[in-house]
């Protein structure tokens, strides 16, 4: 796998909150013309403890998208603790509420970010990479 980074993390997670938000103005990390993304393949990703360290499908995501959002694999009352948020953050136990309309979790090492949500609703996912 080969990871590339055009801009900073950061701006690359503004631009998928962007992309999340529906405001695909701002669902862009700007570079000047021609200027080549960072090759991030070799950077020690040691700092980012356990991100990054899943590989998978759309299809197996779609299925832990709706499984994580839903509290299928936990007890009710887990899942409500799951879903009770931090004072400071939308964040409970291993879930956040993504802009206050989806749960899930995002993923980021250098070069490769994901994001696999789920409306409130629990009736759509969406993937972000």
């Amino acid at each position: 796998m080969y990871g590339y980074n055009f801009g900073t993390i950061s701006e690359g997670n503004d631009a998928c909150l962007a992309l999340l938000a529906g405001n695909r103005d701002e669902a862009v990390i700007k570079v000047p013309a021609g200027e080549p993304p960072s090759d991030a393949t070799a950077w020690s990703i040691s700092y980012t403890w356990a991100s990054g360290g899943i590989i998978s499908t759309l299809h197996d995501l779609h299925i832990w998208a709706k499984a994580l959002a839903t509290g299928q694999l936990l007890s009710p009352a887990m899942h409500e603790a799951q879903i009770t948020w931090t004072q400071y953050a939308h964040y409970g136990l291993g879930i956040t509420e993504s802009i206050h309309t989806m749960l899930g979790h995002s993923g980021a090492i250098p070069g490769i970010r994901a994001w696999s949500v789920m409306t409130l609703a629990r009736d759509r996912a969406l993937w972000c990479s």
